[in-house]
């Protein structure tokens, strides 16, 4: 599933003028070697759909039931958004699904919403609200982002967490003070340009915390550092081979459970825009389209999320080798996060309304069901983050599917 995606531009300036934000690196102690000598159970679709359903249902307080319904009205705005995201991006903010389990989801449009884009949420399976007459598009609040880490990191101000909040139009943005500023706080907004006079909120605080949290999607990979594998993906060149986050350095071997532990080849690694990610081959071995979604029970990868399709509100879960358990407890917060962890601009990441990940879990995938989301990074000012797979295709990879 493909949708236009605005891709981040201008980047190297801003970048080089970014300072890191003091955080330990997630990486440096190995966590526990929780990995079991047996075999793998392979999930059916439908057993692996009943146990995400049932962790949300426990973490919300929600019966089954409503947890069914709010993750069909997830794939049902999903599909809309999408479709909406790929043929109309000119228009198209994104969606957010209610707080009460199994309400209306909302499409958000740029503008007033056209007949097209009414007679699709009406023909949905779900009974979606449109709120139209937005200021600006995803693409253009992704753009308004881009720019305004520009003119704060002129500034001086090269600490900073931002969040694009879709349901507004307004960019909600963390900016850690600083005696070498050019400008003080109290006369920074008076110093952007115009087109910030309206739609972004600025709070300034002594201190952030972000940092990384460092085939077989979600084994445990080794070498100098700790981390989680990802996804087995395929490269435009042909080769093949399995992911992890772009900070797990040294990577050179990775664990099957029951099995054996691998060598691997390193291929390529991109730390910078809105990709953090690195992959391997797996030397001598296949890698196929499936992955542990934890550590005794393996999935196959039936699907990937388009970027466009992800919605606020929306449950997915995350399984990592150091929590070494499938947490299913965090909803989407934000669908473009701009935040420096280590001294490098990752931007336009999924934030997550909480941290639920530690030290060792980076590279692991973000999933639901079958389907694929993204891969761990780490965590910015206390809330989960990761990359969408939607972006793989910016080093020539896709994920594997079966």
């Amino acid at each position: 599933m493909r949708n236009r995606l605005f891709t981040p531009a201008a980047l190297a300036m801003t970048i080089g003028m970014l300072a890191a934000i003091p955080a330990a690196p997630a990486f440096a102690q190995p966590a526990p070697d929780y990995e079991t000598n047996l075999p793998a159970n392979f999930q059916t679709e439908a057993e692996a759909l009943a146990e995400d359903l049932t962790l949300t249902a426990e973490a919300n307080g929600w019966t089954y039931q409503e947890a069914r319904a709010q993750y069909e009205a997830a794939e049902a705005i999903g599909k809309v958004a999408e479709q909406v995201a790929a043929e109309h991006s000119e228009v198209f903010v994104g969606s957010a699904l209610s707080a009460e389990p199994g309400g209306a989801p909302t499409l958000y449009i740029k503008g007033a919403a056209d007949r097209e884009i009414t007679s699709l949420a009406t023909a949905s399976e779900v009974s979606i609200d449109i709120v139209d007459k937005q200021p600006y598009s995803f693409d253009e609040l992704g753009r308004r982002n881009e720019n305004l880490i520009g003119e704060l990191a002129d500034m001086g101000y090269g600490n900073l967490i931002t969040s694009v909040d879709i349901t507004r139009g307004v960019i909600e943005a963390d900016v850690q003070n600083t005696s070498a500023a050019t400008y003080g706080t109290a006369s920074v907004e008076s110093q952007l340009s115009s087109e910030f006079s309206e739609g972004v909120e600025l709070r300034f605080v002594d201190q952030l915390t972000s940092g990384a949290e460092h085939g077989f999607g979600g084994a445990r990979v080794y070498g100098d550092s700790v981390c989680t594998s990802g996804w087995t993906v395929r490269h435009d060149n042909g080769g093949s081979g399995v992911t992890t986050a772009g900070h797990c350095n040294g990577i050179a071997r990775i664990r099957e459970d029951g099995v054996a532990i691998h060598d691997m080849t390193f291929r390529s690694q991109r730390q910078s825009g809105g990709v953090d990610l690195e992959w391997h081959s797996v030397d001598g071995h296949s890698e196929p389209a499936r992955f542990y979604s934890s550590a005794g029970n393996l999935r196959a990868t039936r699907s990937t999320e388009a970027l466009g399709a992800i919605s606020v509100g929306e449950t997915i879960c995350v399984y990592g080798r150091s929590t070494n358990r499938r947490i299913c407890s965090a909803e989407v917060a934000s669908t473009w996060t701009s935040c420096v962890i280590d001294g490098v601009l990752l931007t336009g990441q999924i934030r997550m309304n909480a941290h639920v990940t530690t030290g060792g879990d980076s590279g692991g995938g973000w999933s639901h069901g079958n389907r694929a989301y993204g891969s761990h990074v780490g965590h910015c000012n206390n809330d989960s983050i990761f990359m969408p797979v939607a972006y793989f295709s910016y080093v020539g990879l896709s994920v594997k599917t079966q």
